[in-house]
């Protein structure tokens, strides 16, 4: 992963778009390691994920900075590993239901 950002050459929007695209794929990796360890799938992991990067962030810089980093990064984090998450995974084949039918009224004589 690190050789393919390391070697990219192209423009800007290229390159956020390389990058996205390899982070979605190391979130799902990680995640589909660990999964399997929870209760709940992927929702216990987002808690996970959620609770343990809150706890860096206040371990790692003073409160008012901290604070204001977890209001704006962590829901930003969770909603990037939910959608990659969720892109990885089969869609399931839409069940069409079909429309009734309207009974139809025969003419009595």
């Amino acid at each position: 992963m690190l050789d393919v950002i390391l070697d990219y050459e192209g423009d800007d929007a290229g390159f956020i778009k390389l990058i996205k695209e390899n982070s979605a794929r190391l979130a799902v990796s990680i995640v589909s390691e660990i999964e399997p360890g929870f209760i709940d799938g992927i929702n216990d992991v987002l808690i996970f994920f959620k609770s343990n990067c809150i706890a860096m962030l206040m371990a790692s810089a003073p409160p008012q900075q901290a604070n204001m980093a977890k209001g704006i990064a962590i829901p930003t984090i969770v909603k990037f590993i939910e959608k990659s998450w969720n892109e990885s995974q089969p869609q399931a084949p839409e069940t069409v239901t079909p429309a009734p039918t309207p009974k139809t009224e025969t003419p009595q004589a």
